[in-house]
Formats: C-alpha cells, sequence, structure tokens
C-alpha cells in the first residue's frame, strides 16, 4: 500500500504545474518554493487521466527550509523534507527524506 502512495505521490509531483505550461529549468531549490497546485495526471498502466475539480483536489507547499507540505482537500497528507539530486546537466530527481504520512 505504501508503495502505491508514494508512486500517486511521485505522479502527483511531477504532474503539477506553477504558472506556466512551459517547462522550468531548476537550478536552484529557491526556484520551486511556493505552492503547486495538482490539476491532472495522466498515464499509469491503463492509460487514462484524472482531473482536479472542486471536490478533488491537491497542492504541494515548497517551503524554504526544504520541507514540503502535500494537502489533499484541504487536509494534511504527507510531510518530508526535500532535496533535488543532480542526474545529469539537464535533469534531476526530487528525494524525499523523513516521509510521515497522515491518516
Amino acid at each position: 500500500m505504501r508503495t502505491l502512495i508514494l508512486l500517486f505521490t511521485l505522479i502527483l509531483m511531477i504532474s503539477c504545474t506553477k504558472t506556466t505550461e512551459d517547462s522550468i529549468l531548476v537550478t536552484s531549490l529557491d526556484q520551486i518554493t511556493g505552492i503547486w497546485k495538482w490539476e491532472s495526471t495522466c498515464g499509469g498502466f491503463i492509460n487514462s487521466c484524472s482531473y482536479s475539480s472542486d471536490t478533488h483536489y491537491a497542492e504541494i507547499k515548497f517551503a524554504k527550509d526544504n520541507q514540503l507540505i502535500e494537502n489533499h482537500n484541504d487536509k494534511i497528507y504527507l510531510t518530508a523534507n526535500y532535496t533535488i539530486k543532480t542526474l545529469d546537466g539537464s535533469t534531476g530527481i526530487l528525494v524525499l527524506v523523513n516521509r510521515f504520512y497522515i491518516d
């Protein structure tokens, strides 16, 4: 079950947008601070899409102190510390440590 939750969280993070549809080149953690709202998730095993609505929505807050807070329908779902590890010169991966899921 935790694997599914982690998979959903990672998909959610990849599917968030800030204020532009263009790709964002992140060179510093300061560039992702703020609140990111989930709009949609597409793909997965059955290649389907899920969209946010008035009753089903989520957001992720990236704080300057490397604290991540994920809310689902205005309830805290996950807190964690985060960092970005560079994979090569143009891509990286978001790493979550000290994850705490709220039931």
